[in-house]
Order: C-alpha cells, then sequence, then structure tokens
C-alpha cells in the first residue's frame, strides 16, 4: 500500500516535471521571456505547489519572486529567467541541460557535485 502511494507520487511529480519542461521550451522558443510569459510559468507553479520545492522548480520559483519583486517585471530580471529556462530545458550552449539528466523516479535531487 505504502509502496503503490509512493509509486504515484513519483508518477505524478515526473508528469509534473515533463509538463514543466514543455511550458519551458515553449517560453524560450523565441529567445524572449516575456512578463506575460513569467506570468504564465508563474501560474503553473501556484496550480502545482508540490512542485515548489522540487529541483528545478525550486531555482525558477526564486527567479519568478525576482521578476515580480516590484511594480513591474524588470528586463534583467526577464533575462535571468531565459537563461534558467534554456538550462533547464538543454537549449544553452547546445547541451541538453540540467534537466535532461533526470531519469524516472528521481525525485529532482542532485548530489554535491550537480548530477542529477
Amino acid at each position: 500500500m505504502a509502496d503503490d502511494a509512493l509509486e504515484d507520487r513519483i508518477l505524478r511529480r515526473n508528469r509534473a516535471l515533463r509538463e514543466m519542461l514543455e511550458l519551458a521550451r515553449g517560453v524560450i522558443a523565441d529567445g524572449v521571456v516575456t512578463p506575460g510569459e513569467a506570468a504564465a510559468f508563474r501560474r503553473w507553479l501556484e496550480d502545482n505547489p508540490d512542485m515548489t520545492g522540487v529541483w528545478p522548480c525550486d531555482l525558477l520559483v526564486q527567479r519568478l519572486r525576482s521578476v515580480f519583486s516590484g511594480d513591474r517585471a524588470q528586463r534583467r530580471d526577464l533575462r535571468r529567467l531565459r537563461e534558467a529556462l534554456r538550462e533547464i530545458a538543454g537549449e544553452a550552449a547546445g547541451e541538453r541541460g540540467e534537466f535532461g539528466r533526470l531519469h524516472v523516479g528521481d525525485e529532482g535531487r542532485r548530489g554535491d557535485d550537480g548530477e542529477a
């Protein structure tokens, strides 16, 4: 019974991570993150509260707090969010990115060396 609950939790988390990755790729497709796209990402995180403490979503929560800390989104913070999304989605320098190293069943934890 406990094993089934754990397996369900892992499957839900993996589905959410895949969904987040698809959203990230869509947002960075044109190379620019707009305030509206950042807001869409913030809504996704609000709709998936179990993911806010899971890497890489925890990194995005930090970036989004910076984006929306003032009266309006700052270009500098949007660029930082874009770079974080590119790294997660594997678009930076043609690499697979950190997300590409996550495996099914991984709970988003990384070792000291940064590897998944």
